[in-house]
């Protein structure tokens, strides 16, 4: 059993009755509330159909959203060059002037990062996308239909914390969170899939699904917190000039010579998956099916996306692969 020694224990003491007496001041990652506002998404979608023979139809359509006003987390007390030539934090005087956010009692204290929820239009995103498909209906015993889709996806989330909380997005550079626009993280370009359904012999099915996708890009990092505001070692991109001694830059660089975001095209997936099924009618409603099922079905490797850090020793490789070719045995019994 660990023992708390007696200098240990006055500290602690020391520090939970400054908590309760107020005197408690956290000045590192600090988080307001902000100006939290209900963002806003505009989606259209416009096709047509076109009937070209007899049970077969194609389809153009386009699809396209907007979001505006969207929320993140900005740090208004980001490093930036201060008015004695150094670059530091500004404080309270800067980030806070009218004394809204910081009390009066704290504001000579050295804040580190302050985020705030900032809803703004910084943040807007886009997609736009053209969809042309070919449907087959069912007739003559088989049934398919074939699609394509080209797209992009655009908006300002640098990463998200837990993959998950959108609003909680950080960007590389805080003074202008507009520099991260670019390419989202699961945006795909090429998108194409081809489906059918045969019926050979009564109630004896066969079906194939076939799809390809370009892939998701991939986001140039340097690996270190470069312009140290403790974001983190995966946030900042590299810098011609800063960080091409050794390894030239990946990524297409903007206007500032600054990798842009999303940069890299990421791997391409392709799988074909087959079913076979034959459904017994025992009698009235009832029925016995059999099922084989078999998942990448031409066992390519499909690999996960490159690691995007420079630092790494495996920048630009791929470390991990999807699951290999599958099947299963299937019985369903209806009644």
């Amino acid at each position: 059993m660990a023992v708390i020694s007696p200098a240990c224990r006055a500290q602690l003491v020391a520090a939970q009755n400054q908590l309760a007496a107020g005197g408690f001041l956290q000045t590192d990652n600090v988080l307001l509330p902000g100006n939290r506002k209900l963002g806003f998404l505009y989606q259209v979608d416009v096709g047509v159909e076109r009937e070209i023979a007899r049970g077969m139809a194609v389809t153009v359509d386009y699809v396209g959203s907007r979001g505006h006003d969207q929320t993140g987390r900005l740090d208004i007390n980001e490093p930036r060059l201060l008015a004695n030539g150094q670059i530091g934090r500004p404080g309270p005087a800067v980030f806070d002037p009218d004394g809204t956010r910081i009390p009066a009692s704290a504001r000579g204290a050295n804040f580190q990062r302050v985020l705030e929820y900032t809803t703004s239009d910084v943040f807007n995103s886009d997609y736009n996308a053209l969809e042309v498909s070919l449907d087959r209906r069912l007739a003559n015993r088989w049934s398919g239909r074939l699609s394509y889709t080209l797209s992009r996806s655009r908006d300002v989330a640098a990463t998200s914390a837990g993959g998950f909380g959108t609003v909680n997005k950080r960007v590389n550079d805080d003074l202008n969170p507009r520099l991260d626009y670019g390419l989202t993280t699961f945006d795909n370009r090429h998108s194409f899939t081809a489906g059918g359904n045969w019926n050979p012999w009564r109630d004896l099915g066969i079906g194939s699904t076939f799809r390809y996708y370009s892939g998701n890009p991939v986001n140039e990092t340097v690996g270190v917190d470069r312009n140290r505001d403790r974001d983190g070692a995966n946030f900042d991109r590299p810098v011609k000039g800063l960080d091409d001694a050794t390894l030239p830059i990946v990524s297409p660089l903007d206007a500032n010579g600054r990798a842009i975001r999303n940069g890299i095209k990421g791997k391409d997936k392709m799988l074909l998956d087959l079913r076979l099924q034959y459904v017994y009618r025992v009698q009235g409603e009832r029925t016995m099916g059999f099922f084989w099922e078999i998942y990448n079905a031409t066992n390519r490797v499909n690999f996960d996306n490159q690691i995007g850090t420079r630092t790494s020793t495996d920048f630009l490789k791929s470390i991990v692969a999807d699951e290999a070719r599958s099947m299963q045995l299937g019985f369903r019994f209806t009644f």
